[in-house]
């Protein structure tokens, strides 16, 4: 407010009249003055500024909306709720998205969507994903993705992927995936990769896979590889393979193998191979080892069976194997 000079503010007596001075002032502070107020037609009005109402707070009236539109950027801090369906999935309602691009389009009801770009692109129902890219485009209902780039494209219904990469490129329904790039390409319905790498690429339906790099390349369905490197490479349908890398490359269908490098290089189908080293290169198909010594021990045909060591000492009693019923007595 201008401070204009009157007889009661001067310092000249009262009645008397006011210097040239005194008036030019009154006319500087006036002037200021009408130049720095705001005009009560801008308040509280488009292209002006916000007004106060009783509690010294801007009115919820004058605040910009958050977007619902599909298709529109977030502007306020980032949050949207509500976004409108695409492919028909229901009403949109509890979603919650934070992050440039997270939820863009087709957002689904009671997800969460957080991370650039996460679940940006039609997110099923009940479904989470946290991390950049995560869940990016087609995420299942329920499905969960943690991690950058985690459960990225056409991640199913109840999948699991958690890890950066993980399940990143078409996870099966209601498989598994846990660490680095587990799970990262066409992982199985209802199959389990769990460390780096596991069941890295076409994991098959209900396999498992724990360990680095345990199953990594197709690793077809049933099979089960425990150990780092263990059923690596091409595991056979219903394999087993326990150690590390035991049954590592090539493990045929129902083959067995446990221990370290157990049946390791190309173990045939309905073989066993228990014990390190155990049928570790090329063991023929339906052969059994059973290996103690810490050196490699691989039968050397079909149907033979190979078991060392065996003690070497004079007794009465003597092995029997009766063919027909495949039993082994003494006597």
């Amino acid at each position: 407010m201008a401070i204009i000079i009157t007889r009661e503010t001067g310092a000249t007596a009262k009645g008397s009249p006011l210097t040239n001075a005194e008036v030019d002032t009154n006319f500087i502070n006036l002037n200021t003055d009408i130049n720095t107020r705001i005009p009560s037609s801008e308040k509280g009005s488009a292209n002006g500024v916000a007004s106060l109402d009783a509690t010294g707070k801007v009115p919820t009236a004058q605040l910009p909306q958050i977007s619902s539109t599909p298709g529109a950027t977030p502007t306020v801090a980032g949050i949207v709720y509500g976004r409108t369906l695409c492919n028909g999935l229901g009403p949109t309602t509890q979603s919650t998205a934070i992050g440039y691009l997270a939820g863009f389009n087709g957002q689904g009801s009671c997800t969460v969507a957080i991370g650039y770009n996460a679940a940006a692109d039609c997110q099923g129902p009940g479904a989470v994903a946290v991390g950049a890219g995560a869940a990016c485009t087609g995420q299942g209902s329920a499905a969960v993705a943690i991690g950058t780039s985690a459960g990225g494209n056409a991640q199913m219904a109840c999948a699991v992927a958690v890890g950066s990469a993980a399940g990143s490129s078409q996870q099966s329904w209601a498989a598994v995936a846990v660490g680095p790039y587990a799970g990262n390409c066409l992982q199985g319905v209802g199959s389990i990769a769990i460390g780096n790498q596991a069941g890295l690429v076409t994991q098959g339906c209900t396999a498992v896979a724990i360990g680095f790099s345990a199953g990594s390349y197709s690793q077809l369905a049933d099979a089960v590889a425990i150990g780092s490197s263990a059923g690596n490479f091409n595991q056979g349908w219903q394999a087993v393979a326990i150690g590390s890398g035991a049954g590592v490359c090539l493990q045929s269908c129902r083959a067995v193998a446990i221990g370290h490098a157990a049946g390791g290089v190309s173990q045939g189908v309905n073989s066993v191979a228990i014990g390190a080293y155990a049928g570790d290169i090329s063991m023929p198909a339906n052969s059994i080892a059973i290996n103690a010594t810490g050196a490699s021990l691989t039968p050397t045909g079909a149907c033979q069976m190979h078991l060392a060591p065996v003690r070497n000492a004079t007794t009465a009693y003597h092995l029997y194997y009766n063919p027909t019923t495949k039993e082994i007595t003494y006597g």
